[in-house]
């Protein structure tokens, strides 16, 4: 008999370094690539009222999926497309096409295990499994000196135990794809307007941020050219890769050993930004792993009492609408919202001004970056939001920050804000 498997994709939207896909390929005589658009994600709403998902992301992951959907049209598959609840969409294609597993990458947050957990019970019914792989981290868990549960919760004493000791993987190839032969419809791709993004403007910088394995690839590799060719200069520094990695159209071990096989190792050692910041987004997943949903509370993995943080947000309304009347403040959130991305430097400033300046409760702001955020990551946005009000586990606290001299270190000539301010001037909230 055929042996039929479902590969679900999730943030992880590409073919190359993807286990989940290897290992249905291995395991199957064919199989069915499926996405769903969960509506609970596209349409729902956060604690606070922003959208889960605001309309640059939207527009980044429709985008993903459709370059997806055509790399596996071009090798003779098909992707499915569904708008629902995974748990729903996928259990009946499972059923309707009597497969025998589900492969997916595994997630470790709360909404996402909840919907893994209940379509699992559901395949239980039918007699069918869900097989978890891994697709997040450069590292692999089982290679770490330490149980998860012993995960160090200082990020030094992390990097010293794994940055020498533990080896890197090389990425997986692209297999050979077979999907399975049948009268299933396809299903369209949404459109924005669907997720209630009627009034959907681009800012013509946010053109860099275009979604899909292919464009993330082409990215990358300019990036490590232009470095090299740089001799590892200041001006770049900062990759842009985020938003690929955050949507899985690149994996960390790609960018890993592009870097060390391609570049000059001369530059590529253990302080490499972009080392650093791969190993930065592990560092918060296991703590993520660790301490779960406690890093989504107020109080923190420390269960710290914020005594001082006003929860109300009409408190943070001329944070969020960028009218606080500091420049740069303002500037940071402009860009944010026009374009769905800003600078590490600039969301700490926007973080430290909204915790320390306006004593406004954090889960306000980590709301708004989970909603606007092209490169949102659960662990990531919110563990650094906990170190930022001080709730983190990592004591390695921000320094107290003046503004004024951010102000003058980042934006000497005032271009910047001026830039941002100009094209804000518009913006509806």
């Amino acid at each position: 008999m055929e042996r039929r498997s479902i590969v679900w994709f999730r943030s992880d939207l590409r073919l190359h370094d993807n286990q989940a896909l290897v290992e249905a390929v291995h395991s199957s005589d064919c199989i069915v690539a499926v996405y769903v658009f969960d509506t609970r994600v596209f349409e729902g709403t956060t604690s606070y009222g922003f959208k889960k998902t605001g309309v640059h992301r939207a527009r980044f992951i429709k985008e993903a999926v459709r370059a997806l959907r055509e790399d596996l049209r071009e090798r003779g598959g098909e992707l499915i497309v569904r708008v629902g609840h995974p748990e729903v969409e996928i259990y009946e294609l499972a059923r309707k096409l009597r497969t025998s597993w589900v492969f997916c990458n595994r997630e470790r947050t709360s909404e996402e295990v909840f919907v893994q957990d209940q379509l699992e019970k559901k395949l239980w019914s039918i007699g069918q499994e869900i097989r978890f792989e891994r697709g997040k981290m450069l590292l692999y868990t089982q290679d770490l000196p330490f149980p998860i549960t012993h995960a160090p919760d200082q990020f030094a004493t992390f990097k010293k135990e794994t940055e020498h000791f533990v080896r890197i993987r090389s990425p997986f190839a692209i297999p050979q794809i077979k999907t399975l032969d049948c009268d299933v419809e396809c299903g369209d791709l949404p459109m924005l307007s669907d997720f209630g993004h009627d009034n959907f403007g681009l800012s013509e910088d946010s053109e860099f941020v275009r979604g899909g394995e292919q464009i993330g690839m082409e990215r990358m590799k300019n990036y490590f050219i232009n470095y090299v060719e740089s001799a590892g200069g200041e001006s770049h520094m900062h990759t842009h890769l985020s938003p690929w990695v955050s949507q899985g159209c690149l994996s960390p071990k790609s960018i890993y050993h592009h870097m060390m096989i391609n570049s000059n190792d001369e530059f590529f050692n253990s302080t490499s930004p972009v080392v650093q910041s791969l190993l930065w987004r592990d560092y918060y997943r296991l703590m993520g792993k660790k301490y779960k949903e406690l890093v989504f509370f107020k109080d923190g993995p420390q269960q710290m009492k914020m005594m001082g943080l006003n929860d109300r947000i009409d408190r943070a309304s001329n944070w969020l609408e960028g009218k606080t009347g500091v420049p740069i403040i303002d500037a940071c959130m402009s860009q944010l919202r026009l374009t769905g991305y800003l600078e590490h430097k600039g969301r700490v400033l926007l973080a430290n001004f909204l915790v320390r300046e306006m004593e406004v409760n954090w889960i306000i702001g980590a709301e708004l970056f989970e909603s606007l955020l092209l490169d949102y990551d659960p662990c990531s946005n919110y563990g650094n939001w906990n170190h930022v009000a001080g709730v983190g586990v990592d004591t390695t606290h921000e320094k107290v920050i003046s503004f004024a001299h951010q102000e003058k270190k980042l934006d000497p000539d005032g271009s910047y804000s001026e830039k941002w301010l100009s094209l804000a001037k518009d913006l509806q909230y």
